[in-house]
């Protein structure tokens, strides 16, 4: 819904999403990539560092999210969650 710019319904998504994962079924990648596609970015980022330090292993689709929405490369943040996931930059 996010990348389709129904951002009303891709917040319904969210909470459902909160509410599953209060039971750790949903992960926080997935949770993420909800508020990346509405372009809440800080948000995203967020979910995106809990899913690292929760080892998610679906966070190493990042990449591939970010290239799908168009992701500038050089923010910082970018960088950063790869560092901290330990993965080359480029």
């Amino acid at each position: 819904y996010g990348l389709i710019g129904d951002k009303v319904k891709a917040m319904e998504i969210i909470e459902q999403m909160k509410k599953i994962d209060a039971a750790d079924i949903a992960g926080n990648y997935s949770i993420g990539r909800v508020y990346g596609a509405i372009g809440e970015w800080d948000t995203a980022f967020k979910y995106f560092d809990k899913a690292v330090e929760n080892r998610d292993h679906q966070i190493l689709w990042v990449r591939i999210f970010f290239r799908d929405v168009q992701m500038d490369m050089k923010d910082p943040r970018v960088l950063r969650l790869f560092e901290k996931m330990g993965q080359p930059y480029l």
